[in-house]
């Protein structure tokens, strides 16, 4: 695997995306994934929250705007960090994704739609370049139980099939394998992540190429492709862990 950070110019809010794109991402992308951080899709589309000065911390109006946008959280004083655990995007993420750094005096949420983004991404320049294996992932960061460090993650693919199937292959001593997929978009997310950075290494977008158990397809991705990614909670291996936390809904006022 070859993985190629692009260098690029700050991407302000309400910037027009495509027109990045044009100009940072080159033309030879046959057989590669280009890969985009959530982050300058959010800053394109004016995902972002102006800190309104009404709370003590900015934390504590993270957590407010977070209980709006994600599907489950818990509260953040169950955390000795003050960190909320969220889900949104089907994805486990502190603080539902929002971000403050590097992110020109606003809160940053996550993108309405990556699967619109991946998607719209991978018709544009397939067509712009003429390109017949072509992936686009967008990625976010997250943290792994038990272990320190935060890595890159796949909110959403396109171009690609997002799982390798080994089911049925036999290991080195004969026996097949019953239960076993590689997560091709989200290790080549992490790979990518890992090479973009998350401080001020100016590097939001990234070509992956050379990729051993990648197979390309010639369709914008699908509903049940998407579906066929996702785990519901009940079916997860942690759900013994998943099932006890004390999982919250936002709940709109009625008149």
């Amino acid at each position: 695997m070859i993985v190629t950070p692009i260098k690029t110019e700050i991407l302000h809010i309400n910037d027009e995306f495509f027109a990045f794109l044009d100009k940072f991402v080159p033309k030879d992308l046959e057989n590669k994934v280009l890969v985009v951080t959530s982050k300058v899709l959010a800053l394109s589309e004016g995902s972002v929250v102006k800190p309104s000065g009404k709370f003590e911390k900015p934390s504590d109006e993270v957590h407010e705007i977070a209980k709006k946008l994600v599907d489950f959280y818990t509260e953040p004083n169950s955390s000795k960090y003050n960190i909320m655990l969220t889900i949104i995007h089907n994805t486990l993420l502190m603080n539902g994704g929002i971000d403050s750094s590097n992110a020109q005096q606003h809160f940053v949420l996550l993108p309405k739609d990556p699967y619109k983004w991946a998607t719209d991404i991978w018709n544009y320049l397939r067509k712009k370049n003429d390109l017949k294996n072509f992936g686009v992932i967008v990625t976010d960061s997250k943290a792994f139980p038990l272990k320190w460090g935060s890595v890159g993650t796949a909110l959403a693919f396109c171009g690609f099939k997002a799982l390798h199937s080994r089911v049925g292959q036999e290991d080195l001593f004969g026996r097949k394998l019953e239960m076993t997929y590689v997560g091709v978009a989200e290790g080549i997310a992490i790979a990518a992540v890992l090479e973009m950075g998350e401080a001020a290494e100016a590097q939001p977008l990234c070509l992956v190429e050379n990729i051993s158990q990648i197979e390309f397809v010639d369709h914008p991705v699908t509903q049940e492709e998407i579906d066929a990614l996702n785990i519901d909670i009940e079916d997860d291996a942690y759900a013994p862990i998943l099932l006890k936390a004390d999982w919250k809904q936002f709940k709109k006022d009625v008149e």
